[in-house]
């Protein structure tokens, strides 16, 4: 009954043009009256509907504002389209409802693997175990739903949630005729459906519960431990760390991991500020207020006591503040982008910002500065952006272009008193962002050699730079991930999820007088991005 519920819930979404893409037991509860409402539509997405010259007004089609190769949603739960990558519509949220039926009449998941990758491979692959094997009294008429929504070509599919939703709700018609104490049990929550237990609920909207995220996100991993031979795959648990309107970015967490760093803006109309918020909190503090219209690159020290930071006032540069916003000091006239030495002594800076990998087109070099006297040094004249001081002060990573106005983007590494950089990557993929683990075993760095930009790590040598074994993906519910934070303690990493769109539009102008003189009219649209356009 309850899954029947959720079917209807998620049919009258799909009219409404939106797409789950999270949908699993989890982002379902069962409220006080009785009824499943469901939750977190954080990754949904709105779809663009066919024309009729395009086979049939009502069918939802390709997902908008997502890089085609972005891995979006939760492994287990996720349809093989969306495990490869590939553009999703509403039969992707069939299948994973399929998953939900499976496992609700089986009491076991469809796919479930001892690694996220061999998951996938299942999902794409692999049959679950039929349902017949685990639970022989099921109705074969239930079987048959099941074997349909979880059919790997969305064409075998259910085509429409509503008719799922119609022989659900047939089916408990038909068991309330046969049996009044199956509607009791269910509403009881006695076991019959084992992954929906009843969850105490706040006022809810009927029908689906929608949130849509627009903006700039700061989401955390917490990692698991394993060994670097496990997987090539790193298994991590997700939460979202901030959503109070606009853009949020530029995360720096505190060496404890009990606070986070990050720069917004008080209102539409203000320049950036550094706010600080204790991790699941919800009350930031402005700690720039009143300072100048551009704050940027926030960086705790060591002991959490001090956060350096970039500031336009007073011309520009780096300067250091306490952790709450006091006794701010300018300790050099240029600089981005600064990161600390373990010893809180120095700080490293670039001569260039490094936020932005696609906008850049010029060499920056590296400074290290004395955080008491100011004196500074160039240790490099390559091009570095975002450098990073390793945990043990034996290195510092960067990222940077091989060659001006080039595609490719790579991290690599310097002695920390300067040298000859050694490479970590060096390929055609965009790296960037660099953090170092806590142990410095390990080199985390955003990068869209999976097909979108999501969050990689290479076993690293800290003293020599030495790349040790393959790349790691972590794989985050973001359609694209940089700007990597790591606490000393914890197992914590902060980053920035960008969400955003791109497309090109074209309008009439009048020639004489170049006033326009018609309306926007969109050229392209779909999830791909499209910018630059060129007139021929």
């Amino acid at each position: 009954r309850w899954l029947a519920q959720v079917a209807e819930g998620m049919a009258k979404a799909h009219a409404a043009g939106i797409v789950h893409r999270d949908l699993k037991p989890e982002n379902v509860m069962i409220s006080n009256d009785g009824f499943a409402k469901i939750l977190d539509f954080g990754l949904a997405k709105l779809t663009e509907k066919k024309t009729p010259a395009e086979g049939g007004a009502s069918m939802a089609t390709a997902v908008r504002n997502t890089h085609e190769g972005a891995v979006m949603g939760t492994v287990g739960y996720m349809s093989p389209e969306q495990v490869q990558g590939r553009v999703v519509d509403t039969r992707s949220d069939i299948f994973s409802f399929g998953c939900m039926l499976y496992e609700a009449t089986t009491r076991q998941r469809a796919f479930d693997a001892d690694s996220q990758i061999e998951t996938m491979h299942q999902i794409i692959n692999a049959a679950p175990v039929p349902v017949a094997e685990l639970n022989p009294d099921a109705p074969s008429e239930l079987r048959k739903m099941i074997r349909r929504c979880l059919a790997k070509d969305p064409e075998k599919r259910y085509q429409s949630m509503k008719d799922l939703s119609l022989e659900l709700f047939d089916m408990v018609e038909e068991f309330d005729e046969l049996s009044t104490s199956v509607s009791s049990r269910s509403s009881a929550g006695s076991g019959s459906m084992p992954i929906l237990s009843p969850r105490k609920s706040w006022p809810v909207i009927a029908g689906a519960v929608v949130m849509l995220i627009a903006v700039a996100v700061l989401s955390m991993l917490v990692l698991r431990r394993q060994t670097p031979e496990a997987s090539q795959s790193v298994k991590a648990t997700f939460k979202q760390l901030t959503d109070f309107g606009g853009p949020e970015s530029e995360p720096a967490l505190s060496p404890d991991g009990q606070n986070l760093a990050y720069v917004a803006r008080a209102s539409p109309t203000s320049g950036n500020d550094i706010f600080v918020i204790r991790v699941g909190g919800r009350n930031p503090i402005n700690l720039t207020r009143g300072g100048s219209p551009n704050e940027r690159h926030p960086a705790f020290s060591p002991d959490g006591q001090s956060i350096a930071f970039r500031s336009e006032r007073a011309g520009g540069g780096i300067y250091v503040m306490g952790a709450t916003g006091e006794s701010v000091r300018r300790i050099a006239d240029f600089g981005y982008n600064p990161s600390w030495s373990p010893d809180g002594r120095r700080i490293v800076v670039s001569t260039e910002g490094g936020n932005n990998p696609t906008g850049r087109g010029t060499t920056a070099a590296l400074w290290v500065v004395e955080v008491q006297t100011g004196e500074r040094k160039k240790i490099y004249d390559g091009d570095a952006v975002m450098p990073r001081w390793s945990p043990n002060g034996h290195r510092i990573a960067f990222w940077g272009l091989p060659m001006v106005d080039s595609g490719q983007r790579d991290i690599l590494t310097i002695p920390a008193d300067g040298g000859e950089a050694v490479p970590v990557t060096s390929d055609p993929p965009l790296d960037w962002s660099p953090a170092w683990a806590p142990d410095g075993k390990f080199l985390y760095f955003a990068s869209d050699r999976g097909g979108s930009m999501n969050l990689w790590r290479a076993p690293i040598n800290e003293l020599t730079g030495e790349v040790t074994g393959s790349l790691q993906a972590l794989t985050t519910p973001s359609a694209s991930s940089g700007e990597v934070t790591i606490a000393l303690k914890g197992g914590q990493i902060a980053y920035s999820a960008f969400n955003s769109q791109l497309h090109v539009h074209r309008i009439s102008i009048e020639p004489s007088s170049m006033k326009v003189a018609g309306t926007d009219v969109p050229v392209t649209s779909g999830s791909t991005q499209f910018f630059q356009p060129v007139v021929s």
